[in-house]
């Protein structure tokens, strides 16, 4: 069997098939993380404040996952491992955790955001708001 290099691949679809590249990659919605602080307000104003330490386990789940979404949605493909530079440690430190907890939570959202539905429409409903509100922001 031929080995394939992946990224020269990637790079010749690119090149011949854009509409297909396209199709395949998702881009970030948003890329300046200066607007976390606001994001996660806006979050909080929709869902409340937590109360119980499921409700904040929750709470931080759907954050995990909108914010992940907004910036780097390659990651719920299954096909990148990694979040971008610098994201899991400016949501640390807005969620007052470690970056270790952040990559725990996303291996948890990646099992909620595919077994419950539930779970998935919230994440899309809040997504959509928040990319709605701030898309054109970040475009100023």
């Amino acid at each position: 069997m031929t080995n394939i290099d992946y990224e020269i691949l990637g790079k010749k679809v690119l090149e011949k098939y854009p509409y297909i590249a396209k199709e395949l990659i998702e881009t970030p919605t948003l890329n300046n993380l200066e607007l976390l602080p606001e994001i996660l307000q806006t979050i909080q104003e929709e869902k409340g404040t937590p109360i119980s330490k499921k409700q904040h386990t929750d709470f931080r789940m759907i954050v995990t996952a909108v914010i992940v979404k907004l910036y780097d949605p390659e990651i719920f493909s299954g096909y990148k491992r990694n979040l971008r530079h610098g994201l899991r440690q400016s949501l640390s430190n807005q969620m007052n955790c470690s970056p270790t907890q952040i990559s725990h939570l996303l291996k948890s959202v990646r099992d909620y955001l595919s077994i419950y539905s539930d779970f998935a429409q919230e994440v899309i409903y809040l997504y959509e708001k928040i990319r709605k509100e701030y898309a054109e922001e970040e475009r100023k």
